[in-house]
């Protein structure tokens, strides 16, 4: 595979990355480090609030001028607050890129 194939493979810029539990510290750094690479990231979390929110955009706005975030309120054991979101997302982006992401909203719904 050559350095351009694998670039390409790796490149984040401009994909749709869903971040549960996106406020905790663990997964906040995953987030922080998706906005960096350039993707376009939900932050999905049950204390979503637009005061949080605005901290989490204006860090992010630091990281990388362009980003695109969303912040959306989402409890994961709840079928109707993963519809949610997940609508949200696709509104807004058209597409949700991430497999853990896809993966919660398909595990979780298939629960219901």
């Amino acid at each position: 595979m050559s350095t351009t194939n694998q670039t390409s493979l790796f490149d984040l810029r401009g994909r749709v990355v869903a971040i549960t539990g996106a406020l905790g510290a663990l997964s906040s750094a995953a987030a922080e480090y998706f906005v960096a690479q350039g993707a376009r990231v939900a932050y999905l979390d049950l204390g979503m609030n637009p005061e949080k929110f605005e901290a989490v955009e204006a860090r992010c706005r630091e990281i990388n001028p362009d980003t695109e975030v969303i912040g959306l309120v989402a409890n994961v054991l709840e079928r109707a607050s993963l519809e949610k979101a997940r609508d949200a997302i696709l509104e807004k982006w058209g597409r949700s890129d991430n497999s853990p992401g896809k993966d919660v909203f398909r595990s979780r719904l298939q629960r219901f």
